[in-house]
């Protein structure tokens, strides 16, 4: 066990070396304690490395990183542009390297690049949203908290008696996100290598669902279905889901009228796969 312990702070070690400038110039002029888990002996070794040969492997480490972060985050890298590869060093030295697939790269720097946002980084206005998206994209992708459920090959039947045995939630690998701009226009202008010149300011509610074979379906939807989606929990039988949307969206429908169109977007989901119902009790 130990030697487990020794081999992994030693490559812990080494990735500092390669990847923090300061911690690397740290070694080299042998300042004390730049790497409180390397010994002396590994600092030594560390020192005896060709300098020119490690300042090249070092540049490209960081070029590998940030190409993982622009495939996984195409949007968020062109909307950075050219400040992409000024946050790079900072990013590289607040959060060193971890995993190697470019998933989980992608959302360490999205978390890197949240604490940016606003105060140091506060144009387009639009950032916020893509890096929302993309992450979204991401998790339900690659960590959704279940496998994406196949469609219903019969629609399920629900009925006024229902209302409060059944309680509705959005399935695994399935997420709703409220946008501030029109993301359809932003797409457009990345897929046309256009910068989009003033992308108009709208609240958009989209629905993004993982399928069985791995693609994202997404689906923007209109506010009404996004406060039912919204209000949809395992704590909530779908009578209460039905209240917190009357509540949410008065003045409304009816109370019957609002029933029945409950009713039948909660059969449409749950046969797409996006909602899951649960009988109260189990």
């Amino acid at each position: 066990m130990s030697e487990r312990v020794s081999e992994l702070r030693r490559q812990q070690a080494l990735a500092r070396f390669l990847t923090d400038p300061l911690a690397r110039q740290a070694v080299l002029a042998e300042q004390p304690d730049p790497l409180p888990w390397a010994g002396r002996e590994l600092r030594d070794q560390l020192r005896e490395l060709d300098r020119k040969r490690t300042s090249m492997y070092s540049r490209l480490l960081l070029l590998n990183r940030m190409t993982k972060v622009t495939d996984a985050l195409p949007l968020v890298s062109w909307a950075l542009g050219q400040r992409l590869w000024e946050l790079a060093p900072e990013y590289n030295r607040c959060c060193p390297p971890r995993r190697p697939k470019k998933q989980h790269e992608a959302l360490a720097f999205a978390g890197f690049l949240r604490t940016k946002l606003g105060p140091e980084l506060d144009e387009p206005a639009w950032l916020a949203d893509v890096l929302h998206y993309e992450v979204a994209v991401l998790r339900i992708r690659f960590f959704p908290d279940g496998p994406p459920l196949p469609a219903l090959p019969a629609a399920p039947t629900l009925s006024r008696e229902d209302l409060h045995r059944v309680r509705p939630r959005l399935s695994p690998a399935n997420c709703l996100l409220a946008l501030d701009h029109d993301l359809e226009e932003i797409g457009a202008c990345f897929e046309r290598g256009e910068p989009p010149s003033r992308v108009q300011q709208r609240q958009m509610f989209l629905l993004l669902q993982a399928t069985l074979e791995g693609n994202i379906r997404q689906d923007e939807v209109n506010p009404a279905v996004a406060v039912f989606l919204g209000a949809c929990s395992p704590e909530r039988t779908l009578a209460e889901v039905i209240g917190q949307v009357a509540r949410e969206l008065e003045p409304g429908s009816p109370p019957k009228t609002l029933h029945e169109e409950c009713l039948a977007l909660c059969v449409l989901l749950a046969q797409r796969g996006v909602l899951t119902l649960e009988a109260v009790g189990r």
